[in-house]
């Protein structure tokens, strides 16, 4: 008993169809071939043409009408295939032909075997004969996507067109590996970080905390504060309002005081209160030193000044500078 096998689709003769006519019959004949091979190979020959009739559809049977036969050529599988192959094969136009070979690259989501078995249809329309595998290869190097693949063909000094193949499926094979392993190294890298980033998450969850304890106000820290050098929320520094023993200015502490000193002239007892005090805003005196040029220096600059100042006397010595001095 013969294998059953579905016969194929209705032949499509619409000329709407993005493959062409000629390409459509290839197809449809090689399944139709296939068919009768294996499910009629013992039938009679005018079956088997009933079946081609029939499988063909409505518009094959309708073309078929307008085909004329000689006696001897009715009822015989071979005519029926070339009559058709007439019809859906027109003359073709062989410059036509090798210019789609010659200008068909390999597309981005095209294999290298998909590519090369494209360039291999497209050449059995070119009548290349016996030059036909070496023009396929040389348009497998012009045309790969490739190009250090292109190079590593170009350097071969026997390259045929099955070496040229084997080449482009080691490199695909690579980059398909390499991705693989890059993809693993990056899921390895994510899920460090994931391990080490832990404490961030509880420091985060510990603000959320602290947040939704504030009443969901969110107040902003201040670290290592330049005033009081301490951390603190902000707008609650411990120095705020607080006097400097050394500028007597205030919001800042002396350790963290920026004016700039040169020594101290009191050297009083600081056991005494009254006088510590005194101290506190005299102890310390900036140091100024004016500019001058030739022209503008005065005679009398050589001469001490004195300027009464409360408790203490400010005397300018000839290079300019102002020094406290207690009053005798």
């Amino acid at each position: 008993m013969e294998p059953f096998m579905k016969p194929p689709l209705e032949m499509n003769f619409s000329t709407t169809e993005q493959l062409s006519l000629s390409e459509r019959w290839r197809r449809w004949k090689e399944t139709m071939q296939l068919y009768l091979g294996l499910n009629m190979s013992k039938a009679s020959e005018k079956e088997q043409c009933a079946a081609f009739r029939y499988v063909i559809g409505q518009d094959g049977r309708d073309i078929y009408n307008t085909m004329k036969f000689t006696e001897a050529q009715t009822d015989k599988i071979d005519v029926l295939f070339a009559k058709f192959a007439e019809y859906c094969e027109p003359r073709r136009n062989t410059i036509m032909e090798r210019y789609k070979f010659n200008t068909r690259v390999q597309r981005d989501d095209e294999t290298a075997d998909q590519y090369v078995t494209e360039l291999k249809l497209l050449a059995k329309n070119c009548n290349f004969g016996s030059l036909e595998d070496e023009l396929i290869r040389d348009r497998v190097v012009y045309g790969i996507k490739s190009e250090r693949v292109r190079e590593r063909l170009l350097r071969e000094r026997k390259l045929t067109l099955d070496k040229a193949l084997e080449v482009c499926q080691i490199n695909e094979q690579s980059e398909e590996q390499l991705k693989v392993l890059n993809d693993v190294q990056s899921v390895k890298a994510i899920g460090k970080y994931n391990k080490s980033g832990n404490y961030r998450s509880k420091l985060d969850a510990n603000r959320r905390r602290d947040f939704k304890h504030n009443g969901g106000n969110k107040q902003e820290q201040v670290s290592c504060c330049g005033k009081c050098g301490k951390s603190h929320p902000a707008k609650e520094c411990p120095a705020f309002g607080k006097k400097c023993f050394k500028c007597d200015k205030k919001n800042h502490f002396a350790k963290f005081c920026k004016s700039k000193k040169i020594h101290a002239v009191d050297k009083a007892s600081t056991d005494d209160e009254p006088l510590r005090a005194f101290r506190s805003r005299w102890n310390l005196v900036e140091a100024r030193q004016d500019y001058h040029t030739p022209q503008y220096e005065r005679k009398d600059a050589r001469k001490n000044t004195r300027e009464s100042h409360g408790h203490r006397e400010i005397q300018t010595t000839s290079k300019g500078h102002h020094v406290l001095a207690k009053n005798e």
